[in-house]
């Protein structure tokens, strides 16, 4: 492959990546918004309690955001067996994008209402994995390297740790929407939290000095944050849906700051 036609790959696929995360970002933040205001009511049925217009129009982006991701994880697929110059790296998170997008397809007739507290833990771990598939793609194709390393194992652990995370705390807020009110459900969001902690002090550990120090910075912030709201959500008896909304958002971001950190780290 020539240098013109190995530089429009790079960019398609960027553009690509850019495009996909800003969708899976849209499908977390939508789902969130729309689980979170829908409440159990005594006689076992459920109700939103978003105005019928906000609720409506999450709707639409959410399953817009969804076909769209479809669509891309198709053209993505078809990069691969068209695009010989695709390196490893790449290949593999399309592969990621794909599997997670598959998954979500298989799980999403059985979201609505939110019953299945499995199925809700499911969806939100996917979306999670599907946002940093795209965000990882994203990555690798504006690696300084040609052929980027890939992740190395106490990295992966701390991606793990941090899924296990979020999906932890779809479980627990699923518990409290269903009255369960299940104290190890929070413990085990608590618990999740500290293997993610322990797992991200070994990977600082290693990483090469004086690379990515702002990302340090700025991956510290969101954890403080996160950790100002997840107490917030442990304290206080009424938890207002921006808190909730907030608390899962940064999630998101804290886990495309971190793969940032750790694909460049790897760069």
């Amino acid at each position: 492959m020539n240098q013109a036609s190995s530089s429009n790959l790079q960019r398609a696929c960027y553009a690509l990546a850019t495009i996909g995360t800003v969708l899976a970002l849209l499908i977390l933040a939508t789902s969130l918004l729309l689980r979170l205001a829908t409440q159990a009511t005594l006689d076992g049925h459920t109700e939103s309690v978003l105005a019928p217009a906000i609720e409506q129009a999450s709707r639409m982006v959410h399953r817009l955001s969804a076909s769209s991701v479809g669509v891309l994880a198709l053209l993505a697929l078809l990069m691969c067996f068209r695009k010989p110059g695709l390196g490893p790296c790449m290949k593999q998170a399309i592969g990621w994008v794909l599997v997670t997008t598959i998954g979500l397809a298989l799980i999403g007739p059985l979201t609505p209402g939110y019953r299945i507290e499995a199925i809700t833990v499911f969806n939100v771990a996917l979306g999670s994995l599907l946002l940093m598939g795209f965000w990882s793609l994203r990555e690798f194709t504006r690696a300084t390297r040609e052929r980027p390393k890939p992740l190395t194992r106490i990295a992966l652990l701390t991606l793990a740790a941090l899924v296990l995370h979020i999906a932890t705390g779809a479980g627990a807020a699923a518990n409290s929407q269903w009255f369960h009110q299940r104290d190890w459900a929070v413990w085990l969001h608590v618990a999740s939290a500290v293997s993610f902690i322990v797992c991200m002090v070994f990977f600082l550990r290693q990483r090469r000095p004086n690379r990515g120090a702002p990302l340090v910075k700025a991956w510290r912030y969101l954890l403080i944050s996160q950790f100002l709201l997840g107490g917030l959500l442990v304290v206080l008896s009424l938890r207002p849906i921006w808190l909730n909304f907030s608390h899962g958002i940064v999630s998101a971001l804290i886990a495309m700051v971190l793969l940032t950190l750790m694909l460049r780290q790897s760069d």
